[in-house]
């Protein structure tokens, strides 16, 4: 007895460094609890442990091992018909599987933890599954999708009064709002958040909605706010041991120290963030990396460079399933070829860019990418034709525009 008792003990204790992320701790305690229930055959404690774990690994970016610690749990959660653990489960794996870029995989695992908590009746489970399907769409590019989800989120957060899940996802519902182009909802959405966040303390949460004020300044083209935003949550992430929250937000001050034309200094922090990135293997913020050096190397004209580099962000948004990402890389493609006089291959990469952008509803890229085959028409000197994309163009403006009123 006293042995099973020395397990919660130990189980519990872990939360506490858990909280202040020294997880290499909490793995040596859930460790220590895992044997002890293991050794008295504990099922119960055995999945508390198994779970507990995954999360650990989850954290320090270990996500195979995440991977198996999870799959352990579910297993037991399925054995004892423990259907609130077993949709828990589902959803630590999602996570998990978003985590590896495998996001066909993490929807079907997020949908499975939905259904479970929506028949059992779990609000808390149900506003954590849609918040997880909205950030798992946010990254897929589906901006519409994410919208909805985030919204049903939102919703039952409110009713529950949890004021932490209603201010995140607040913060995910801007980040939409920025990707849609309406810049003023967005601005809205995540000056709410900080406001939560700052209220409960909530540190964590603090900086990344400082970092989504910064993508959003960034996107306004306001740089210096931008700048203070990034370097705020930088702060932040730093000082709570964030390690993927650092390399994200080292390669977002990269992009905006490029913007301000502080070429090493925007190097600097590209290089950092890869190395960061590539460290947690955070495979979407590493396909950012190469974006931002081959954004840097095409403003030296250094193109063969910047192809290389931009194969490279397409090959790895391929590969996660990172639309968005897919259609910056058809974008930039498109602009290099076009300074290199391929017109034919730079409309080829403007029109996928296109395509992507439209399937997905980014009317920033949407936009650039007519603007793009425009200038292929002129440069071929088919005036027709691109006063035809340059009305497009002008529509698309026009729209975008009317979202920062």
């Amino acid at each position: 007895m006293f042995a099973l008792n020395q397990c919660a003990v130990l189980c519990a204790f872990t939360v506490g460094y858990f909280s202040v992320a020294i997880a290499n701790k909490a793995k040596e305690y859930h460790e220590k609890a895992l044997a002890i229930a293991t050794e008295f055959g504990d099922r119960g404690g055995e999945r508390v442990c198994y779970g507990n774990l995954g999360n650990v690994f989850l954290s320090l970016g270990e996500y195979q091992k995440a991977k198996e610690y999870h799959e352990n749990a579910l297993a037991i959660e399925t054995e004892i018909g423990a259907r609130e653990g077993e949709g828990t489960c589902y959803g630590n794996l999602g996570c998990v599987f978003e985590s590896l870029g495998e996001y066909q995989k993490a929807k079907e695992y997020h949908e499975k933890a939905l259904a479970i908590a929506t028949e059992i009746g779990a609000r808390e489970r149900e506003k954590t599954c849609y918040g997880n399907l909205g950030d798992l769409f946010l990254s897929l590019g589906e901006y519409q999708k994410a919208k909805e989800y985030c919204e049903k989120a939102i919703v039952i957060a409110t009713q529950i009064g949890d004021r932490k899940g209603e201010g995140t996802q607040y913060g995910n519902l801007g980040c939409v709002f920025v990707s849609l182009g309406e810049y003023q909802k967005a601005e809205e959405y995540h000056e709410k958040a900080l406001v939560i966040a700052t209220q409960i303390g909530d540190r964590k949460g603090e900086g990344t909605q400082y970092g989504n004020l910064g993508a959003l300044f960034d996107s306004l083209g306001e740089y210096q706010k931008a700048k203070e935003c990034y370097e705020k949550a930088l702060a932040i992430v730093t000082e709570i041991g964030d390690r993927k929250g650092e390399g994200r937000c080292c390669v977002n001050l990269g992009g905006v120290f490029l913007s301000l034309r502080k070429n090493k200094a925007a190097k600097e922090h590209f290089d950092k963030a890869l190395t960061i990135s590539t460290e947690t293997g955070e495979r979407k913020c590493e396909g950012w990396c190469y974006a931002g050096l081959a954004d840097l190397f095409y403003s030296f004209h250094d193109y063969q460079k910047a192809t290389e580099l931009y194969e490279k962000l397409l090959t790895i948004s391929i590969n996660v399933g990172d639309k968005s990402g897919q259609g910056l890389s058809y974008l930039r493609l498109g602009h290099v070829s076009l300074s290199l006089g391929n017109y034919d291959q730079s409309e080829k990469f403007f029109d996928k860019a296109r395509s992507m952008s439209s399937k997905i509803g980014d009317n920033m890229i949407y936009f650039e990418s007519l603007l793009g085959i425009t200038r292929v028409k002129m440069s071929q000197s088919k005036l027709e034709d691109a006063m035809q994309y340059l009305r497009q163009s002008i529509e698309i403006y026009e729209k975008l525009r009317n979202f920062l009123k």
